[in-house]
């Protein structure tokens, strides 16, 4: 049994490795933290990531743009 997080994601900035294209280049993205609450909203948070074209490689979430990021939030924060 681990320590849950306070948080459920942080959003980080200027993540150098976010790169969507030449010439785009998006400054955030969201890193999950609270696994445990991931688990159970998994398919959930997937359809919605593969719905509105957002890719989520191990723990990490990008979007196509801020917009969808805000939406994210909105979403997912409560």
């Amino acid at each position: 049994m681990g320590v849950k997080p306070d948080k459920r994601f942080l959003i980080v900035d200027d993540y150098k490795h976010y790169h969507l294209g030449e010439g785009e280049y998006i400054p955030k993205s969201i890193w999950v933290l609270d696994y445990n609450w991931f688990n159970i909203v998994d398919k959930e948070i997937n359809e919605w990531l593969t719905e509105y074209k957002c890719v989520m490689p191990g723990m990490i979430i990008k979007f196509p743009d801020e917009q969808t990021m805000t939406m994210f939030l909105l979403r997912w924060s409560s």
